[in-house]
């Protein structure tokens, strides 16, 4: 094995490393040496850093992979050979680093991932080796949060491997410094952690939280979530609600809804759970793509929620799967064996391809929860139920307002057209068109939107659509709730109509603030307005004007018509 990285400052001596150099070839050469090409004659050199071999060493090297033979630096007689598999390694970009000649008469290159992009397991293996390793230099068994596993399993880290071992020595050095040792068992916490990954901790964390053991003699594969307890409330749900379908105590559709429910409470519940990093994970960005090509693929209009929830499922589960007993895994077989073809088929395919990029063990219950997700995103295609579109401008405000109501209403009901304000009306119409063109709409359409355009969209969708149509402007939330809670009832589209379009009319109060009068004193007298101008003098001259008082002189007669003090307002 040979490190090109150790002569990278002196090309004549790598050179000479590599390929021998004889007497007088440089200063100091006082005699020939042989090189490793001619030393592991028959056997293997590994070659590491080769991008650190100047051009002229890449072109002796490729003339060697070429004829077999070379000649030594400073040598010029007949050229010396020798038999020898070479392997380079290196970490650098190809195209910048090597001569296009010496690429090429490389027969098979082999990319290793950097540790970042590696599989979940492949990846807890090298913590779980290195931790281990740790306790063993330590000679004690490690006891660590498993907040710390989590961090560690998403961080970037730099200097791949060796970066993930370096960190976890300094970790554990930390925790050796200052954390407590008790009966040959080291207690490494979170607050041990790097800055950087120490400001990623959710603060939720509790201090009774799931630990995680490294034995220095091996021991049981570490199980890892930040999230643990929330994933077995999940389970054990829908373990029983496996159990109540069994009993035929629930129907299919009614286990499917109900599963779709538990998810969604249970992605609500890791919100405060989990760290900012989480949240940003490149794994949801790649599932969504996925989840789009997929439905385009197989020609389906899906709500905006089923690429999102899907990948904030499969990005939170546990490393280490929760084992169903028999029985209830043989319902979840035949439930899957029974749920609409379309949707299993979606499920599966979108699965084997995340799993096929990020490696990660999928068990019955995940593609039992993955085939809810996308079962509750298919636009049903059956004639009984109303369909509906809210069309907004903006670049999110129709999905946002349908996202909402299809969440609280628990199916999907309307199909959100954004209109940024670059898009041209005409732009929107097509898409609307190409929509309801691969839609049953016998039990009619009614389009939410926001402002205008309420001829133009008849006028585009009366030639395409095979029912009634129904055009509300000044869409709101409110009111996209209400029709959304009537096309649940399958109610027909002029019922919807009269019913809930009159209830939600814009309501308005004028508000007025309050308004500070100035303190008035008033002086009157039965006797006349001018016995009340003399006690007005009287207590002007008495300093009481002092008080911010404003003294006001009424005739007796005229205050005594207007009781509710609109002389006093008027005076004031």
């Amino acid at each position: 094995m040979f490190n090109c990285a150790e002569y990278a400052n002196n090309p004549e001596l790598l050179t000479s490393k590599l390929f021998g150099h004889a007497k007088g070839a440089f200063t100091g050469a006082d005699r020939a040496v042989s090189g490793l090409i001619e030393t592991s004659n028959g056997g293997v050199l590994f070659i590491d850093e080769v991008h650190r071999l100047p051009p002229e060493g890449q072109e002796k090297l490729f003339h060697f992979m070429d004829n077999g033979t070379w000649r030594r630096l400073g040598e010029s007689s007949d050229e010396r050979s020798a038999t020898v598999r070479l392997i380079f390694a290196s970490t650098e970009d190809l195209e910048k680093h090597f001569l296009a000649t010496f690429i090429r008469r490389i027969p098979v290159i082999v990319k290793i991932l950097p540790i970042a992009e590696r599989g979940q397991y492949e990846r807890l293996a090298f913590i779980h080796h290195f931790f281990r390793r740790e306790a063993q230099r330590l000679h004690h068994d490690l006891s660590l949060d498993s907040e710390i596993i989590s961090q560690l399993m998403q961080e970037t880290l730099e200097g791949n491997v060796g970066g993930l071992e370096n960190l976890i020595r300094n970790i554990c050095a930390s925790a050796w410094t200052f954390g407590q040792r008790d009966d040959g068992v080291l207690e490494v916490k979170a607050g041990q952690l790097p800055d950087r990954l120490l400001m990623e901790v959710p603060f939720t964390v509790p201090q009774t939280a799931e630990r995680v053991m490294i034995y220095r003699e091996g021991g049981v594969f570490p199980r890892v979530s930040g999230q643990h307890q929330e994933y077995l409330r999940l389970t054990e749900n829908i373990c029983g609600l496996c159990e109540e379908l069994a009993q035929e105590n629930i129907s299919a559709r009614t286990f499917d809804k109900l599963v779709y429910q538990n998810l969604t409470l249970y992605l609500d519940a890791l919100m405060n759970k989990e760290s900012p990093r989480a949240r940003q994970d490149k794994r949801l960005r790649f599932i969504e793509d996925v989840g789009k090509a997929i439905a385009a693929h197989y020609d389906l209009e899906l709500n905006a929620e089923f690429a999102y929830l899907t990948g904030r499922y499969l990005t939170s589960l546990p490393l280490t799967p929760v084992e169903a007993s028999p029985s209830v895994r043989h319902v979840m077989l035949r439930w899957l064996e029974e749920a609409p073809g379309l949707a299993q088929r979606v499920a599966q395919k979108l699965l084997d391809v995340v799993n096929n990029k990020y490696d990660l063990l999928i068990d019955t219950l995940d593609r039992l929860v993955v085939a809810a997700i996308v079962s509750n995103a298919i636009d049903a295609t059956s004639g009984g139920k109303v369909k509906a579109l809210i069309i907004a401008h903006g670049y999110s405000t129709a999905s946002s307002i349908a996202g909402v109501a299809n969440r609280l209403i628990g199916e999907k009901i309307y199909h959100a057209m954004d209109m940024p304000m670059e898009v041209a009306f005409s732009d929107v119409s097509r898409a609307i068109v190409d929509y309801l063109q691969h839609t049953d709409t016998r039990a009619g359409v009614m389009v939410l939107i926001d402002m205008g355009y309420t001829k133009e969209i008849a006028d585009a969708l009366l030639s395409v659509i095979h029912g009634p149509l129904v055009v509300v402007d000044n869409v709101t939330t409110r009111l996209a709730l209400n029709v959304a809670s009537e096309i649940a009832l399958q109610k027909n589209i002029e019922q919807i109509a009269e019913e809930i379009v009159p209830l939600n009319q814009s309501r308005w109060d004028v508000f007025w603030p309050a308004q500070k009068k100035a303190r008035a004193l008033l002086v009157t007298c039965i006797t006349g307005i001018g016995t009340a101008f003399k006690f007005k003098n009287l207590m002007e001259k008495s300093q009481l004007t002092d008080f911010d008082i404003n003294i006001i002189a009424c005739e007796y007669t005229r205050l005594k018509k207007q009781p509710d003090g609109g002389l006093v307002a008027e005076s004031v």
